[in-house]
């Protein structure tokens, strides 16, 4: 089952790799294809970075699995990946406290629009409010995929080292 997952991912991420190396590889405007197309491109090269992330969650799962529900399991692996989750879950209420307050910040921020006197000013500052709040968003999302990198990485290492015992 593990393996025709990969597969599939494998079999997806190639289908795009070549949709958008056709993409570049067009000589001239009018070779393009409609512009509707061209987020061919950037879509690549998200499935190429899902599709790796999807093939190494589904080794660890396999690779979990094996160490678990061996003959002899170990515990003191569960102990460690314990360990791993609380740390995340800290590091998640982290996140979430620092946007919680800086979405505060923002809200006070906006208090301030009652105060322009003119719509060029009063067209800056929703905007600011708007790319404060993007900022928010970009800066919580990136934490998040990050922590979940290093959480794929650090149950990897675990695993890898009781796999090599």
């Amino acid at each position: 089952m593990f393996q025709a997952l990969i597969d599939l991912v494998e079999q997806s991420t190639r289908q795009l790799r070549e949709a958008g190396v056709q993409l570049a590889q067009a000589g001239s405007a009018a070779d393009m294809p409609h512009p509707t197309l061209l987020p061919m491109q950037h879509a690549n090269a998200y499935h190429d970075v899902v599709g790796r992330m999807a093939r190494r969650q589904l080794e660890l799962q396999q690779g979990l699995a094996m160490a678990l529900l061996s003959p002899r399991p170990d515990l003191g692996l569960v102990a460690e990946i314990i360990q791993l989750q609380q740390a995340a879950l800290n590091r998640m209420a982290t996140v979430q406290t620092e946007s919680l307050a800086k979405l505060g910040e923002l809200a006070a921020s906006a208090s301030g629009i009652r105060q322009a006197n003119t719509m060029s000013k009063l067209m800056d500052q929703e905007y600011d409010l708007l790319a404060g709040l993007g900022a928010i968003m970009q800066a919580q999302s990136t934490a998040m995929v990050e922590l979940m990198e290093s959480l794929q990485i650090g149950f990897g290492y675990l695993v890898a080292q009781r796999l090599e015992k």
